[in-house]
């Protein structure tokens, strides 16, 4: 398959994307406070105004993909557990079948 040294490459280029995209998303919210600071002449007011701003859009994002997302993946977390839960029980009354043809 892939070499083990492709693999970190691919790791460690994807961890530095996300560190620059983090970085890249604070720097961006930053300026926009400080620039929505001076219109609005107070600079408590436009982290307020940002912030509740970027909950807004984060709820959003959540209501419209997460939140299926999440539904979907504990419907197959159920599954799991149910064909799990089968399993055992069938485990349990194989392995009693046998103690008991056994001893």
């Amino acid at each position: 398959m892939y070499s083990d040294s492709t693999e970190r490459s691919f790791a460690g280029a994807l961890v530095f994307f996300l560190v620059m995209a983090l970085s890249a998303y604070v720097l961006l919210v930053t300026a926009l406070v400080f620039w929505l600071a001076e219109l609005l002449g107070s600079l408590p007011l436009a982290a307020v105004l940002l912030g509740g701003f970027t909950l807004l859009i984060a709820l959003l994002t959540y209501q419209l993909a997460v939140r299926d997302a999440i539904a979907r993946l504990r419907e197959r977390w159920e599954v799991v557990y149910e064909v799990m839960r089968t399993v055992h029980d069938g485990y349990r009354r194989v392995s009693g079948f046998l103690h008991r043809l056994l001893w």
